[in-house]
């Protein structure tokens, strides 16, 4: 029986074939024919310096092709600063995956900066679209086209008619974007399945309008495709390509995913959202309480002790839901292979914030002052630090 949230489930589901793990030359035919906390300062230090790398990226690609003397040297140096560009983004939104990214082989950190800078991107649109939902008549469409733009890039790059370069700037609107080349790139380097990618953008676009998720398997859907699929894209990278190692990487990605939102909680409030799935509350609950204890946790209080426990309680089930996932794939480590172990590394970062949120003084309160960026201590950083190095260093997660 096919596993419904592995590489075979996938695509069998979609009525993908999955890439033959035999010669390199039938797969590359399968793939072309398949369908945080940073200051102010350092966000607009790390906006100056990307500005600077897509100028001088845009220079490069409009006058290099027919004046450099040495086009080998040219396609390095433009590699260099797209990648710099992918790192630099990551670091400024995606802390947590920066980090991990830095203890990534060697080998793949081009290719894993060009997955997450890629994801960054998807999920700016949403940050963007919430800005814009109070006013502009056109938000809509601006968000639809933000993402028929990463679709019309997958479409460039798969048609198998494109070299690395001419991926990414078949399209005007990608002539000088470093991070649709470094994806670009990666895709025809790794040979990326393509599936997986297009359930990133399709789990972003869906996610969009959504104010409050119905259910908990909803939950569990937007997280596996959300996530998950960037974790197969990992294993790839790494050469890992089978259901076992899809299997762990499916559970690490429900668990990661669940509690990212879980984390958001404060942040979701703000834009008007709420984290927790319609099914969890009663229908009488005091949604509006959420507001003041995002702005002012500390000093909000429920005005009914039962709405707090109804609250706190779904809080738990969902950490519970997110806590079963990771611990299944931390039995099932096993089942990947060594070369392909690091792909767990993001699951250190969620395994450290869900035994802070389990623990006294926060007990599930995910508006808790400790819990947020501002206020996180630099020994709890460190401590992170050092248990995300030595599962680098022993390879167990």
């Amino acid at each position: 029986m096919v596993h419904p949230l592995t590489r075979s489930g996938v695509l069998a589901l979609h009525h993908v074939p999955l890439l033959p793990r035999t010669t390199h030359h039938v797969r590359k035919t399968l793939i072309s024919s398949r369908a945080n906390n940073t200051s102010i300062v350092g966000r607009s230090h790390g906006y100056a310096f990307r500005t600077q790398i897509m100028a001088k990226r845009w220079m490069q690609s409009s006058a290099g092709q027919n004046n450099d003397q040495n086009p080998m040297a040219a396609t390095k140096e433009r590699i260099r600063l797209d990648h710099n560009y992918c790192v630099d983004l990551v670091r400024d939104r995606d802390r947590e995956g920066y980090l991990c990214g830095l203890l990534m082989p060697k080998k793949v950190q081009q290719e894993y900066f060009a997955l997450l800078a890629f994801n960054v991107e998807l999920a700016s649109v949403k940050q963007g679209s919430a800005r814009l939902r109070g006013g502009a008549d056109n938000s809509t469409l601006a968000v639809q086209l933000k993402f028929q733009r990463w679709k019309d890039l997958l479409d460039a790059v798969y048609t198998g008619s494109s070299t690395l370069e001419q991926a990414a700037t078949s399209l005007s609107s990608f002539a000088a974007d470093p991070v649709a080349a470094s994806l670009a790139r990666a895709i025809h380097d790794k040979e990326l399945t393509r599936r997986f990618l297009e359930r990133l953008i399709e789990a972003r676009e869906a996610d969009v309008d959504v104010v409050q998720w119905n259910t908990m398997q909803e939950v569990t859907r937007y997280a596996e495709e959300s996530v998950s699929s960037r974790l197969y894209l990992t294993l790839e990278c790494l050469g890992i390509r089978n259901d076992d190692a899809d299997i762990v990487a499916s559970h690490a990605g429900v668990g990661m995913g669940v509690l990212v939102n879980l984390r958001a909680a404060p942040v979701r409030v703000v834009m008007g959202e709420i984290p927790i799935p319609v099914e969890l509350l009663p229908a009488t609950f005091p949604y509006s309480i959420l507001q003041d204890l995002a702005d002012y946790p500390e000093e909000t209080t429920w005005p009914d002790e039962r709405d707090k426990l109804d609250w706190d309680e779904a809080v738990q089930q969902m950490a519970m839901l997110a806590s079963g996932h990771l611990i299944k794939a931390q039995s099932l480590q096993g089942q990947i292979p060594k070369a392909g172990r690091s792909c767990l590394l993001p699951m250190v970062p969620a395994l450290h914030y869900l035994s802070k949120l389990e623990s006294d003084p926060i007990n599930y309160n995910v508006f808790h002052p400790q819990l947020r960026g501002v206020d996180v201590d630099r020994w709890d950083r460190v401590k992170m630090l050092l248990v995300l190095s030595r599962s680098w260093l022993t390879g167990v997660y």
